[in-house]
């Protein structure tokens, strides 16, 4: 630049003839997210939400985790107290301090007063389901993906109904959802150099993972055995570093795993096997079904929770091998230990179980899109039948009809019914009902026409 030039706009007009610049990927989040807070919940649903909340509350306040023998909670059953005689929360203490804040925040707010518990701290599924589709689609464009397909996965994961179910409530779920995200974003930095802090993440998912859920610890060793197999599978440049990849993950799966076993399970629960759920009888948990009948039924949920997105997760591997994969790995072993585990349980919610899948099939379809060449409006039909798909589930599984006032029928657990229901003035419900559609529609145009360029033409944003 010549001395004194002023410099150029940053938003300056293109040139004539120069073709317009694609919409961000990221508008597939916010539409995301939009459809996902039209039905939010703005209550929990069943007695394990009550008693994590009833627990970071407790927290909050006390700095504990030990709870009063019977907390002053609706549908909160007795707690059986621990061997020194106090109560322990049964469930990991990651999901629960997730809480604290939005609790926090709830109560200097004068929103904290039950039956609903707050209304802030009920956005805790939304906001880590949110982060984990953020990590998706950038997992997607680090394999050198287009914006299109980013915007893709994004959609395809977040209307998939496992995902948009735990999205609707707090616990553990969403966090391990934000978790298997960024080590599948770990996974597409996964290159000859390997980058530090992507090491460092994915052992820390690895070691976080046991202190999250009670499935916390198969599934961090699922997440161990994918790096092996990919490993395996490696070409030979890049075995050095896979090698000590794999080390790493091994070693914070390891430590998490242990450190809960010691520290959670046996110094703070008393029982050094099953922990908080030792109280409980959680032996007549299991062996209740028959492993083939529940196996069976795991998977074929899976095809119907998300069908297009194992769609074209097929297609884009046979119509393009060359192209770089993702996630391929790790939702096969997710799926393998979750079956595994849950098979043989005598309630069986696969779209809740196996919702962590979803994350890394969505990556599978996404990094394999543009092979696909779908030309316009294909890339939009299906989309949007992945969306109906979700909502359809919504319907018959959340939806739940019931009377509601004046003749109406409301879907239940849906946070905008219940303030018509009672009679709340419209600008209440209405208003951000209307908001929020209209955020999904400005949304909604802007990856239409993302999805209408080529993948040249959309291949950054």
């Amino acid at each position: 630049m010549t001395a004194g030039a002023a410099p150029a706009k940053p938003d300056a007009v293109p040139p004539a003839g120069a073709a317009p610049r694609a919409p961000h990927w990221a508008w597939a989040v916010m539409l995301a997210a939009a459809l996902h807070l039209m039905t939010t919940s703005g209550n929990w649903a069943i007695t394990d939400h009550g008693e994590i909340l009833y627990a970071a509350r407790h927290f909050l306040h006390h700095g504990n985790l030990e709870l009063p023998p019977v907390p002053h909670m609706r549908r909160i059953p007795l707690i059986p107290p621990g061997p020194d005689g106090t109560v322990h929360t049964r469930f990991l203490p990651i999901p629960t301090l997730t809480l604290v804040p939005l609790l926090w925040l709830d109560e200097a707010l004068g929103w904290a007063a039950e039956p609903r518990f707050g209304r802030v701290v009920h956005l805790q599924g939304h906001l880590f389901v949110l982060a984990a589709l953020g990590l998706l689609g950038a997992a997607v464009l680090r394999t050198g993906a287009s914006a299109q397909a980013a915007a893709a996965a994004v959609l395809l994961a977040g209307s998939a109904w496992g995902v948009w179910l735990v999205s609707r409530r707090v616990g553990p779920e969403p966090v391990m959802i934000f978790l298997v995200a960024l080590f599948v974003l770990g996974e597409a930095s996964m290159d000859a150099a390997v980058a530090s802090w992507t090491v460092r993440a994915r052992a820390a998912v690895c070691a976080l993972l046991p202190w999250t859920h009670v499935t916390g610890a198969p599934v961090a060793a699922a997440l161990v055995a994918s790096a092996a197999i990919r490993l395996a599978r490696a070409a030979p440049a890049e075995n050095a570093p896979r090698r000590a990849d794999l080390r790493r993950l091994a070693l914070g799966a390891a430590v998490g795993t242990a450190s809960m076993v010691v520290v959670w399970n046996g110094l703070y629960q008393g029982n050094w096997l099953t922990g908080g759920y030792g109280r409980f009888s959680p032996e007549a948990a299991f062996g209740a079904r028959n492993p083939l009948v529940g196996a069976v039924e795991h998977l074929a949920m899976l095809a119907l929770l998300c069908p297009v997105i194992l769609a074209l997760a097929a297609a884009g591997a046979a119509a393009a091998p060359s192209l770089r994969h993702l996630g391929r790995e790790t939702a096969l072993s997710l799926v393998a230990v979750l079956v595994l585990i849950f098979c043989t349980f005598y309630v069986a919610e696969p779209a809740r179980r196996l919702a962590v899948v979803v994350v890394p099939l969505a990556a599978m379809a996404g990094a394999r899109w543009d092979g696909l060449r779908l030309r316009s409006p294909l890339p939009q039909a299906l989309l949007a039948a992945s969306a109906l798909g979700g909502i359809a589930w919504f319907f018959r599984v959340e939806g739940g009809w019931k009377p509601g006032p004046h003749g109406l029928n409301l879907p239940q657990y849906v946070l905008w019914s219940d303030l018509l229901a009672a009679g709340r003035p419209p600008w209440q419900y209405a208003v951000p009902l209307v908001l929020l559609a209209g955020a999904a529609a400005l949304a909604a145009a802007r990856v239409w026409v993302l999805l209408r360029q080529t993948p040249a033409a959309a291949a950054r944003p």
